[in-house]
């Protein structure tokens, strides 16, 4: 039904639209290979986190990964106080990464 829509050029209906993404998602999950990022990468982590992340960010991250961890659990990090913490080291991370002379707003 969402492919009839699509090459109709029509909207897909909502009550199937959920389903739809969720399968495009699953697609590109098991085509996708991951290839060696050259540089490092900061990480910010809950600290009460259900899975190692962190190891399998670094199979990936050839310069390294530079972890903060964050109080809370994944969905705790993106609310205040929390939010506050991670966005003051995450600009001072930004901040590093800068190249000499930049111009700075």
């Amino acid at each position: 039904a969402c492919n009839v829509c699509i090459a109709m050029g029509r909207p897909i209906p909502p009550s199937l639209r959920s389903s739809y993404i969720l399968d495009i998602y699953y697609q590109a999950r098991r085509n996708y290979v991951p290839q060696v990022y050259p540089g490092q990468a900061v990480y910010f982590m809950s600290e009460k986190r259900s899975s190692d992340h962190q190891l399998n960010w670094g199979r990936v991250i050839a310069g390294g990964l530079e972890v903060y961890e964050a109080p809370g659990d994944h969905f705790d990090i993106i609310k205040q106080p929390n939010a506050h913490l991670w966005a003051e080291k995450l600009k001072a991370c930004l901040h590093r990464a800068q190249p000499k002379g930049a111009s700075r707003r």
